[in-house]
C-alpha cells in the first residue's frame, strides 16, 4: 500500500501530473447529477463518480498538500484576473 501511495505522490509532484489528475477528476463529475431517466446513463454516471471518489481518497491519503496545490493552480489558471 505504501508503494501505491508513493506512486500517487510522485505523479502529483509534477505540474503536468496535477493537470492530468485534475482533468480526470473533472471528467468523473463527482458533484454532478448522477441519476437520469435512462438507466444506462445513471450507471455510467455512478461508475465515473466511483472512480473520482477513489482518486480523491488516494490524494487525501497520500498527499493532501499537493491536492490543495492542484486546486489552487486550477483556480489561478481559470480565473479572469
Amino acid at each position: 500500500r505504501a508503494r501505491e501511495l508513493l506512486d500517487v505522490k510522485t505523479v502529483m509532484k509534477t505540474e503536468e501530473g496535477r493537470r492530468v489528475i485534475n482533468r480526470i477528476l473533472a471528467e468523473s463529475d463527482v458533484m454532478g447529477e448522477m441519476f437520469s431517466p435512462n438507466g444506462s446513463v445513471t450507471n455510467l454516471n455512478l461508475g465515473k463518480r466511483k472512480v473520482g471518489i477513489f482518486i480523491y481518497r488516494e490524494l487525501e491519503e497520500s498527499c493532501p498538500e499537493l491536492s490543495l496545490l492542484m486546486r489552487q493552480e486550477y483556480v489561478k489558471e481559470n480565473s479572469d484576473g
